[in-house]
């Protein structure tokens, strides 16, 4: 009977777990920007600003202000194929919200999947990075050595097809 109770409050966790990561897949998205959506959408609201492949953007419109209820300095868009690939955010300097965003995020979608601190990534230096992946999406939030602070979003979808690409 132990092993039964056991089995089913694990169950109960994992199909819980699985709906709030699955949040990310139906959303597939951060406020208006949907991945995926075509370059078009915003094109008259881009400032280019680096990459090949993937052609990274500042979305210069002004009309969003804040996520999770804090002011965002600066939003980039990337996109591949003119498909928007990587949402942005970048939060206000000296930001000293950390912990109630991270708990907002996983309010919303479960604990995390994974966690990192003190690595490289490409040429930044990351303090810490809390990431939660689903099928088709990943999220994550992170401080740069920087003391720069982002939300970030990408399709796995596309993400597949970037690395296909370069192979």
């Amino acid at each position: 009977m132990k092993k039964f109770i056991t089995f089913i409050t694990l169950l109960a966790v994992t199909l819980a777990y699985s709906q709030t990561l699955n949040q990310l897949n139906i959303k597939y998205g951060v406020s208006k920007f949907k991945l995926e959506s075509s370059k078009s959408l915003y094109l008259s609201d881009l400032l280019y600003k680096f990459g090949d492949n993937v052609q990274y953007y500042s979305y210069i419109k002004g009309d969003i202000k804040e996520i999770l209820g804090y002011d965002v300095k600066d939003i980039h868009l990337g996109y591949y194929n003119n498909k928007l690939y990587y949402i942005g955010f970048v939060f206000e300097e000296n930001f000293h919200h950390t912990d109630i965003v991270y708990n907002k995020l996983k309010n919303l979608y479960g604990p995390e999947t994974s966690y990192d601190s003190n690595y490289k990534s490409g040429p930044l230096d990351m303090k810490w990075s809390y990431q939660w992946h689903s099928a088709k999406v990943t999220l994550s939030y992170e401080e740069r050595s920087d003391g720069t602070i982002t939300v970030w979003m990408i399709s796995n979808i596309l993400e597949k097809m970037i690395h296909e690409s370069e192979f």
